[in-house]
């Protein structure tokens, strides 16, 4: 069997699109891979090529009223139509084209007219008059000529009068507005210098956004955006205080504390001997001797604050004190 031939597509748009040529394909012989298969280039388009049509995308030139379901049909409403040259106006050619309501089965018409450069319709369809018109204020009116008001406008003369005075009195309210639009066009006149402005004000943001994404890596934090600084974000930072020391470190310095107030504690300040003696006596003297354990008691504590101040005061003011007071660990 013959090699399947080899494609080679220059981009992916062409992928969609036949590039395959069979083997018995042969171009002196059959022209074009189209006449080999018997196919137009045009497609489904050239469907009706042996009676002189081809399919187009049209596009309606003007308003213009449906005459199957009289439906509004707008300017620039685009249909499939069939195109069709049906005469000549001296060597420019004159085409017929034929489409299909989207709101009914009718058929609309329209056919060039290269002696007025114009578009008529010969079947299915009415144009919509509208034409313009200059009013004496040297503005323009859109007049439907087939309206109540256009013929009101023609034929009555107080009707007109209304509407002119109506007019009028409009345009007078608009002159601020219009004013107003005015100053802000001059104002905006100038848009190179606006335009220089604005360039300068994104590059100034851009930089500063770059500095601070730059600080940002350098502080370690990665991928996080800082915000810009603020001088009430310092004055709140310079207020707060951190501890300096681990848990366990605090633990260990208040043990040591603890130890140096024991050490320096005198022995006979004990209130044993109190105790012992208010023990010994009578059930009699049972209130007072609570008395004296609850004063000595008091008195204990006091005197183990004294004692805690002391051992502070003096870790401060000799720190080599501290060291010579942690525990030795003698090896076993």
């Amino acid at each position: 069997s013959a090699p399947f031939p080899q494609v080679h597509y220059s981009n992916m748009a062409e992928w969609g699109a036949n590039k395959y040529y069979p083997p018995d394909y042969d171009p002196r012989k059959h022209g074009s891979i189209n006449s080999y298969r018997g196919t137009h280039a045009l497609g489904v388009r050239a469907k009706k090529i042996d009676q002189g049509i081809i399919v187009i995308r049209f596009e309606m030139p003007y308003n213009i009223w449906c005459g199957g379901c009289g439906i509004h049909i707008g300017r620039g409403v685009r249909y499939n139509a069939e195109k069709k040259a049906v005469g000549n106006y001296h060597s420019t050619k004159i085409y017929l084209f034929r489409m299909r309501c989207h709101f009914c089965p009718n058929y609309i018409e329209i056919q060039t007219d290269p002696a007025n450069a114009e578009y008529t319709i010969m079947s299915g369809a009415r144009r919509k008059v509208e034409v313009w018109e200059a009013n004496p204020d040297n503005g323009t009116i859109l007049v439907d000529k087939n309206s109540d008001d256009a013929r009101k406008m023609a034929e009555d003369p107080l009707f007109r009068l209304e509407h002119e005075t109506e007019d009028f009195n409009k345009a007078k309210k608009a002159v601020p507005t219009l004013v107003r639009l005015k100053e802000l066009n001059d104002r905006m006149a100038n848009d190179y210098d606006l335009s220089r402005k604005l360039r300068r004000k994104l590059r100034e943001d851009k930089k500063e956004e770059d500095d601070r994404r730059q600080e940002s890596r350098h502080m370690g934090l990665g991928l996080v955006d800082l915000l810009p600084r603020a001088e009430t974000d310092q004055k709140e930072a310079e207020t707060v205080s951190f501890r300096s020391e681990t848990p366990r470190a605090h633990a260990e310095t208040l043990r040591m504390k603890q130890r140096i107030m024991i050490k320096s504690a005198d022995i006979f300040s004990t209130p044993s001997s109190s105790s012992s003696s208010s023990s010994s006596s009578s059930s009699s003297s049972s209130s007072s001797s609570l008395s004296l354990s609850l004063s000595s008691v008091k008195r204990r504590e006091e005197d183990k604050a004294i004692s805690l101040q002391a051992a502070e005061k003096r870790m401060r003011m000799d720190p080599a004190l501290l060291a010579r007071s942690r525990p030795t660990l003698s090896p076993s």
